[in-house]
């Protein structure tokens, strides 16, 4: 006898999730991911299986349908795939789809396993009597008003949204009362498809007595996660109500509660502000959030866990801020992203440039670098009798008093919306009368003309000597100058400047035996 052993591959279905991101439970409606395990449960390796889902159902549609390769399995190994599958609105509660799923491997394996994707439903209950019943439901944003009706009223579609552990009053109008009637609560917190857990029964109180009105508070338990919940309200006559079964007199009714996650939110006073500015922050959270960390970009302070913070800002730019809101019911984020603009203060203006020596009923110009923010500038000349001025921005044109004679202080400064930069340091001008001073040697004559002049002017003195002349700014510099002039009597040299800029200036002549000074005007 010869005898043989057989080793063979055997690909079976090892479970499936629903993964919702809520109860794990497909409902109507709802698209969710359909997470497969297979396993090889055989004595040899499978190569190259594939998986392939299919489904014939009218109520659940696949949106991936193609085959998926799961690799090679060795005896005890596991693998998965992942399948979108969808609800219609319309599913029936308490419905049962099959979907069709083929396993195979090479050298011709197949396995088909099928799975059921129940529709649970919440237990029934009914009246058989029409008399008292539910008239209108006041619960937060519901407020409906229907007639009586034998089984449970769908009214899911209508929502009331709930914090945890915030009361919300509950009022309910009986259509047609009795003294001996109740009114329960009932709402499904551990999303068991069941009522009547812990802290799942709410009994509402027979206001006046007559039974026409009833009322409460339902509170959502602290910690509750964020969700849709399903709830039952039941009026019965005389017995108290059960969220099952039937009666002889009263009406049921079911609805959606929503326990809202965090929604994290906020405002500010203003968004748009000078440097060292402050800006208040409100909270606008929705959800019960209990805590709050802030982050400021570019501000003080940086952080914050103050529900609503005032926060400084110091230093030009734009910025982003950020909440992060928390509570029971979970955390929430926010980021507003270039919310805060901080515009600048205009910079410190710097020296003023123009002549420190100012002639009696002539014009100067003086000027500053521009000043960086500065949107105007605005000029101060003291005493204000010295002259009168003409502002074209960082430059300024001041026409000196024929009145005025002695020190005078011009100084500057940039303005934005914001205010005022730092005042350049004081420039101090010496006003006098310029026309016909000679300063040196008092004993030479010299005549220039014209003076003023609008560049081209004749210089004419007597002397015999050798001379150097020479054109002086009020900094010094030198502008125009001629050297080693022999003269030998009457000197007359008609010179041409008309390529430097008006303002004052010394010609200054200088020899072995000659040393003369005088004051010279150029204006365009």
């Amino acid at each position: 006898h010869i005898y043989l052993t057989a080793f063979a591959p055997e690909l079976v279905l090892a479970g499936y999730q629903i993964e919702d991101g809520n109860n794990g439970v497909l409902e109507a409606g709802e698209t969710a991911t359909l997470h497969i395990t297979v396993a090889n449960n055989g004595d040899a390796d499978a190569y190259e299986v594939v998986s392939l889902l299919t489904s014939t159902d009218p109520y659940v549609t696949l949106s991936s349908t193609g085959p998926q390769p799961l690799g090679n399995l060795i005896p005890g190994a596991t693998a998965f795939a992942d399948y979108t599958i969808s609800a219609a609105e319309n599913t029936p509660f308490g419905y049962s789809a099959e979907l069709i799923l083929n396993l195979s491997a090479d050298m011709g394996i197949e396995q088909t396993a099928v799975i059921e994707i129940n529709f649970v439903d919440y237990c029934d209950a009914s009246t058989s009597t029409q008399d008292e019943y539910i008239q209108r439901v006041v619960f937060a944003e519901i407020d409906n008003s229907s007639g009586w009706q034998g089984g449970v009223s769908n009214f899911t579609d209508i929502t009331a949204t709930l914090a945890p552990e915030v009361a919300m009053p509950m009022t309910i109008i009986n259509g047609t009362p009795w003294a001996s009637d109740y009114v329960k609560v009932w709402i499904d917190w551990d999303m068991n498809r069941e009522f009547g857990g812990a802290n799942e029964t709410y009994s509402l109180n027979n206001s006046g007595g007559t039974g026409g009105l009833f009322e409460g508070d339902i509170t959502a338990p602290a910690n509750q996660a964020a969700g849709e919940y399903r709830m039952r309200i039941r009026m019965t006559y005389s017995t108290q109500p059960e969220p099952c079964g039937s009666a002889t007199y009263g009406e049921i009714e079911d609805y959606t509660v929503i326990i809202a996650g965090i929604n994290a939110n906020f405002t500010a006073d203003v968004t748009t502000l000078c440097e060292d500015g402050q800006v208040q922050f409100t909270d606008n959270s929705t959800g019960g959030a209990i805590s709050w960390n802030w982050t400021f970009e570019g501000g003080t302070p940086e952080t914050s866990t103050e529900q609503n913070p005032l926060i400084t800002y110091n230093t030009t730019g734009i910025y982003d801020v950020t909440l992060v809101a928390g509570g029971a019911a979970g955390s929430s984020s926010a980021t507003k992203n270039e919310y805060i603009t901080i515009n600048p203060k205009p910079a410190a203006a710097t020296a003023i440039v123009g002549s420190n020596q100012g002639c009696q009923g002539y014009t100067e110009i003086y000027s500053v670098d521009p000043i960086t923010f500065a949107t105007t500038y605005v000029w101060t000349i003291e005493p204000v009798l010295a002259g009168s001025a003409i502002q074209d921005e960082n430059t300024i044109s001041v026409h000196w008093s024929d009145l005025y004679s002695g020190t005078a202080t011009i100084k500057v400064c940039g303005v934005n919306t914001c205010g005022e930069g730092v005042w350049s340091e004081d420039f101090m001008v010496m006003v006098q009368n310029c026309i016909g001073i000679e300063e040196g040697n008092k004993n030479a004559s010299i005549h220039i003309y014209p003076n003023p002049t609008t560049g081209n002017f004749t210089v004419e003195f007597n002397a015999s000597d050798v001379i150097d002349l020479k054109l002086i700014n009020t900094l010094g510099e030198v502008v125009y100058q001629l050297n080693k002039v022999e003269t030998d009597g009457l000197f007359t040299k008609n010179i041409n400047a008309s390529g430097i800029s008006e303002g004052i200036y010394y010609l200054k002549i200088e020899g072995n035996t000659l040393n003369l000074t005088k004051k010279i005007v150029i204006k365009k």
